[in-house]
């Protein structure tokens, strides 16, 4: 599930099914939206484009997972699917995605996103240039992620956030291009996990 700044949360079903939808009462478009490319599986994430002055507000970015290296966009005025490049590994449980003002690369508006499935793949996909870049400046997370691996963020600091899931007690930060680790968990974070950054108003 994603949150889009007008107010909308769009949503897989996920399971193997193509289903999508959106839900929220600011939201014009409520309900069944145009099914996925292809069934989504463990590791299906999706992101909404930043709440940025200048940021594209009408794109929602998602990872088929299952083991696919599958990458969609979505265009919220089209209700209809773009097949994107491929992401750099296949993805697998625990991937994730968040919107961020820069994870590392060279671009204003990008894309963050751990590969999951026991590997500690993390790369930015490049909204402007609709490329996936890795490489020098963006580091792979210190640890194998799993299952429970979630991504958030917070504008105001310039942060990334990342549980890496898979049973740990785990808890990064990727500041100045440099992860972090932070205090654990209160508990191991497992199939099911998940966390968001609270930005408003901050």
């Amino acid at each position: 599930m994603s949150n889009l700044v007008s107010g909308c949360d769009f949503a897989f079903a996920g399971g193997g099914s193509r289903s999508f939808f959106s839900t929220g009462m600011a939201c014009d478009s409520a309900g069944v939206l145009a099914d996925a490319p292809a069934p989504v599986g463990a590791g299906a994430a999706l992101a909404t484009a930043p709440g940025l002055v200048g940021a594209p507000a009408n794109l929602v970015f998602a990872l088929r997972g299952a083991g696919s290296s599958d990458f969609w966009q979505y265009i919220i005025a089209q209700n209809a699917w773009t097949v994107m490049p491929s992401t750099p590994e296949p993805v697998g449980d625990g991937a994730a995605l968040v919107e961020v003002a820069s994870c590392g690369g060279n671009s204003r508006f990008e894309i963050a996103a751990l590969g999951g499935g026991g590997t500690s793949d993390f790369w930015c996909f490049d909204m402007v240039h609709g490329v996936c870049v890795t490489g020098p400046g963006i580091p792979p997370v210190p640890a194998a992620v799993g299952p429970g691996a979630s991504l958030a963020q917070r504008q105001c600091v310039g942060c990334i956030y990342a549980l890496p899931g898979g049973g740990t007690s785990d808890f990064w930060q990727l500041k100045s291009r440099t992860w972090k680790q932070l205090s654990d968990t209160p508990d191991p974070v497992s199939a099911g996990g998940a966390f968001v950054g609270v930005n408003y108003g901050t």
